[in-house]
């Protein structure tokens, strides 16, 4: 009796197992216009097989992910995305702010450098 298991994205062709997964539909345009990626396994042992395209598994949905993840960015309005900058700055000028100018104000002299220069009615100025 031959024992067939059934591992998600690896098909066998002759005696060596390949990894194959379907890219979607939205993000076939950032992997060349490619619909699927097939890649050898290297390897006639399906525990092995089934090992190698779970890690192929993973590396593949990141990327998809971080493909998704760039094109919503594209995809949002820029009026959205002001409002984000507003936001940002917003929770900057309350939490960050503060402590800078704290900084700032520490380095500054306590009162600023006056010098009197006496003034004549005939506009020149006197030493004193």
């Amino acid at each position: 009796m031959n024992f067939v298991m059934k591992v998600p994205h690896v098909i066998q062709k002759k005696d060596t197992y390949h990894f194959r997964y379907s890219i979607p539909a939205d993000c076939r345009e950032s992997f060349g216009g490619r619909s699927e990626i097939q890649k050898s396994l290297k390897t006639n042992e399906i525990l092995e097989a089934k090992e190698r395209s779970e890690k192929l598994t993973k590396i593949w949905k990141d990327k998809i992910a971080k493909v998704r993840a760039t094109s919503v960015l594209k995809e949002t309005p820029a009026s959205s995305r002001v409002l984000d900058l507003n936001a940002i700055a917003e929770e900057f000028r309350k939490s960050i702010a503060p402590s800078v100018c704290k900084r700032i104000h520490a380095c500054l002299p306590p009162a600023p450098l006056k010098r009197t220069v006496p003034f004549q009615q005939n506009g020149s100025f006197r030493a004193p």
